[in-house]
């Protein structure tokens, strides 16, 4: 089975969907149901002065009726161009979406291999594989047509030595890279960029930066890494990396740079890679990848025959990487193609609405237009031509919607890319073939929209319609009053659906962690000297006034650097293998992130022993042991650097749990040891007091100048950092609560309509009633009543709905609230709460309406 290949050519095909269901559509009703009226419409238009004399009648006929119902019309335009607005933005992103990676001339043919690994305690599957694999199955089956290491590397750059910058998007990759991805080059291909070692390819924005011009090719870059400093030659310029892009660049080397950079690096284990395959044209890709698992396997139990972990390769399309992907060691966080979907879904929903409103309102001023429909057939108007001049006034309607939607979706798109941080735009609707699909849709929506009020009105009987009989059947109220239900059933959908994201956001941005994350600015230890003399830095920084604490750690809270290493308890058996996360620091640590001691001690000076022999637990790990009295237990902890370091020791004390990892993971088993090797010594965490943090971040600044002035200080304000693993939910969060305010603004406008004609209908009713003694509340909930019921009913039918998708969302989360009723109640309470305040203007208007002026013509 070839991982996510069913998701890719759903994705794929995705483009094709919309245009079948149009044509089915068309092909079941317009050909079987209206073939009859379509050729008699065509008999009539044959002859071409009595079309263009129709045409113009109807036009006239059509923005007469708009400028006759201001209200009606505005309601109708506003809403439509409101959703249209609302539609344009959504296809404009989901489309975006739907592109990445395939604008790689060969996307189809192209895969990504993954690793999935299991041993005796914890397992994963990881976006990176094994780095000697290109060389174990290059040449060596026929349908492998090129493969690709790509090896993301952070390091300073330079262009004289001493201005240096820490690029994180510096990459190295094999020589064919421009081959198999068809980034855009300026003049001829990259072919053979990075055949040479300590070649180098940049982007025009970082040749800019550096040099102040893009025509950079055969100057100097400098390169520094913890071990020392290269010089590479520019041999390629190309723009910038597209943004559909599921990987970014700014740097790419020759990876055959890396035998002097980094000698051991084509290791089984360390460091893993980004390994692509690009497979021949029609090659079966089930062979293909088990033919890859047998190479891999068979090379790698050779040089590691006590090995006895599961390890299985897949092959990942290149185009689903981005929306159906959720790995370890992704490049950067991923899209997910269940918010695509659930965008769709809005933009379909919040044109339903508007078109409801159009319909409801069409056929609620029906008695207006009845003596209207009666006297054109007194006067030998065909059933045909009034459908024709309905639909006509419904196409009239949506142009004028479409041509404000346009203008209004450019303002909520710049709205809308500053929140998902890119630079969409609409200028693609009016190219070729965008705009033939725009305008179709157009047509569509008019067609959809105006079809049965078309009918509706068409059918009137002209001596029921002209004795102002025509809507006194309960049928098409009964059908008007089911569309509002189904209106606020999709807002309240929306509604709780937002509630939900936005309180889950909140739970997982203000939950608990078990540690104190403010005030607290973590540096990065950037280079060797860095982290072996990293004691000097620590003392300077304890005598400033605003540092209350400081401490060393090979990692940060929230991060996935929590390195895996076997450890094995007191009284463990030859078949019990245990692995846990690992946590080296210093005897500050615990106290400057305040975390708690349940049992036994911290690290201290105090005991010598403490550097190579003691060890602290979490309660996790307590627990996968079953200890009931841990303090005083034996305990040994291997450490992988240049080589295995075993320590062995005893276990002095137990924290508390605490978050150490994202909420999307459970808790796991955790050892946190006193480290003193440079591989683990990579950031000192800066407890600062409260106040100006400006000038804290100064101060800092000139300890680390002094302390090594050749790079520049890295820092990381730890709240901020935490709240950016939640930045995908934040974001959908914000998304769908505009959309839903939208959905519930285009409800409510096509309720104000209602309740306008509502009271229209009956204000001689209400005169009535007046005079009888009627007080304004009374009249307010009579006119109200309706209304409130229908989206009481709306909303209990939602509940079930919405409870079910929620809970399937939030399966995702390790972590994860309880919707409550309250959610129900605020989103029933809200929505009748602006729906009354909706209908009341109208209501209070009829009201306080004087009776004699409408009782006069009784």
């Amino acid at each position: 089975m070839i991982l996510y290949q069913n998701q890719t050519e759903l994705c794929c095909g995705f483009d094709t969907l919309l245009p079948a269901i149009v044509d089915s559509y068309i092909y079941k009703y317009l050909i079987f149901n209206g073939l009859n009226n379509m050729v008699q419409l065509l008999a009539t238009f044959s002859n071409p002065i009595t079309c263009q004399i129709m045409f113009s009648n109807y036009l006239k006929v059509a923005f007469r009726n708009l400028r006759k119902n201001k209200i009606y019309s505005l309601i109708n335009i506003t809403g439509l161009a409101l959703a249209l607005a609302c539609v344009l933005v959504i296809v404009t992103y989901v489309k975006y979406e739907l592109s990445y990676d395939k604008f790689h001339e060969h996307y189809r043919d192209i895969y990504r291999v993954t690793l999935e690994w299991e041993d005796d305690v914890q397992s994963g599957h990881s976006a990176k594989a094994y780095a000697p694999l290109a060389d174990v199955v290059r040449d060596k089956l026929a349908g492998l047509d090129k493969i690709v290491r790509l090896f993301p590397y952070p390091a300073y750059v330079s262009m004289d030595k001493k201005n240096k910058f820490r690029e994180s998007k510096f990459v190295f990759a094999d020589s064919l890279f421009f081959e198999m991805f068809s980034f855009q080059t300026w003049g001829e291909p990259l072919t053979g960029a990075l055949d040479h070692p300590f070649s180098v390819v940049v982007t025009a924005q970082s040749a800019i930066r550096y040099f102040g011009t893009s025509d950079v090719v055969g100057k100097e870059l400098y390169f520094e890494d913890q071990r020392g400093a290269h010089t590479f030659n520019i041999t390629g310029v190309i723009p910038e990396v597209p943004p559909n892009a599921h990987f970014a660049f700014e740097f790419v080397a020759s990876f055959n740079s890396l035998e002097t950079i980094m000698p051991w690096y084509n290791s089984w284990y360390y460091p893993s890679m980004y390994n692509y395959v690009q497979i021949k044209p029609g090659y079966d890709l089930e062979n293909m990848q088990d033919q890859i698992q047998e190479l891999a396997e068979e090379a790698f139990r050779g040089d590691h025959p006590k090995d006895k972990d599961k390890r299985q390769l897949y092959l990942q399309s290149l185009a689903s990487i981005h929306l159906h992907s959720d790995l370890l060691d992704e490049w950067e966080a991923n899209s997910n193609y269940v918010y695509i979907k659930a965008f769709v879904l809005i933009a379909v929903f919040v044109l339903i609405i508007a078109c409801i409103n159009f319909m409801n309102l069409a056929t609620a001023q029906s008695a207006r237009r009845a003596r209207e429909v009666g006297m054109r057939k007194v006067m030998g108007a065909q059933k045909q031509s009034l459908i024709t001049q309905f639909i006509g006034e419904s196409l009239v309607t949506v142009l004028l919607s479409f041509l404000l939607a346009f203008g209004s979706g450019e303002l909520l798109l710049m709205a809308f890319n500053k929140l998902i941080a890119k630079e969409l735009s609409l200028a693609y609707l009016v190219q070729w073939p965008q705009l033939v699909y725009v305008l179709v849709g157009v047509l569509l929506l008019g067609l959809l929209a105006g079809l049965y009020p078309a009918f509706y009105l068409s059918r009137f009987s002209s001596v029921k319609a002209l004795k102002g009989q025509a809507d006194k059947g309960g049928g098409y109220i009964g059908l008007r009053r089911g569309m509002v239900i189904f209106q606020f059933f999709i807002s309240s959908l929306m509604i709780i659906s937002t509630l939900v994201v936005l309180e889950q956001v909140s739970y997982l941005r203000n939950k608990s962690l078990g540690f104190d994350h403010e005030q607290i600015i973590a540096l990065r230890l950037v280079d060797r000297p860095s982290q072996i003399n990293f004691q000097q830095l620590k003392d300077q920084l304890l005598t400033a006034s605003r540092v209350d604490n400081v401490a060393l750690s090979s990692t940060l809270p929230g991060r996935d650097e929590f390195y895996g290493f076997p450890v094995v308890p007191e009284d463990a058996t030859s078949d019990d293998n245990y692995s846990f996360k690992t946590l080296g620091v210093d005897k500050d640590f615990l106290n400057t992130y305040k975390i708690e001691i349940l049992e036994g001690r911290n690290f201290s000076l105090d005991f010598p022993t403490d550097q190579r022999e003691a060890f602290i637990l979490n309660e996790a790990a307590v627990e996968k042991f079953n200890w009931s009295d841990p303090i005083g237990k034996e305990f040994s902890l291997t450490v992988y650097t240049d080589d295995a370091d075993v320590r062995k020791g005893k276990v002095i004390g137990i924290v508390k749990n605490f978050h150490f990892q994202s909420l999307y993971n459970q808790l796991e088993p955790l050892v946190i040891y006193i480290n003193k090797h440079p591989y683990y010594s990579d950031f000192l965490s800066v407890r600062v007091r409260s106040g100006n943090l400006e000038e804290t971040v100064a101060m800092l600044q000139e300890h680390w100048s002094g302390f090594n002035p050749d790079k520049p200080m890295e820092y990381y304000f730890m709240d901020q950092e935490l709240d950016r693993l939640y930045h995908r939910e934040v974001r959908i969060g914000k998304i769908f609560s505009s959309f839903a305010v939208f959905s519930i603004f285009i409800s409510c406008l096509g309720l104000f309509g209602l309740s306008a004609f509502s009271a229209q209908r009956r204000i001689k009713e209400i005169g009535i009633r007046k005079v009888m003694g009627a007080s304004t509340t009374s009249i307010l909930r009579l006119l109200s009543r309706e209304y409130l019921l229908l989206i009481a009913i709306a909303n209990f039918i939602a509940w079930p709905l919405a409870w079910y998708l929620s809970r399937e969302w939030l399966e995702g989360f390790a972590y994860r609230i309880s919707p409550g009723t309250g959610v129900y109640l605020i989103t029933l309470i809200g929505a009748v709460g602006i729906a009354l305040l909706t209908v009341s203007f109208q209501s209070i208007k009829a009201a306080w309406s004087n009776p004699v002026d409408t009782l006069r013509a009784e």
